[in-house]
């Protein structure tokens, strides 16, 4: 497990899961990993490198609730 998945594994109160970083070649403005829990259950976690790509991010999601399955905390 690389530096930042340690980082975001205790700060997220996630030890018993584990951080599987997803490579992909458009995801240039974010880090991504699948966080999969011992119940089988699993989310995925991007991390953006910027707070804007983040807005970006939390725009998208806003603007396609109730028109697609969109995760929501």
């Amino acid at each position: 497990m690389d530096d930042l998945a340690a980082r975001y594994q205790k700060r997220f109160n996630l030890q018993h899961a584990t951080l599987t970083k997803i490579e992909h070649e458009d995801a240039i403005v974010a880090t991504i990993y699948r966080v999969a829990f011992p119940d089988g259950k699993y989310l995925i976690l991007k991390i953006c490198k910027l707070p804007r790509h983040n807005f970006r991010v939390v725009y998208c999601l806003n603007y396609f609730a109730g028109k697609l399955p969109i995760p929501s905390m």
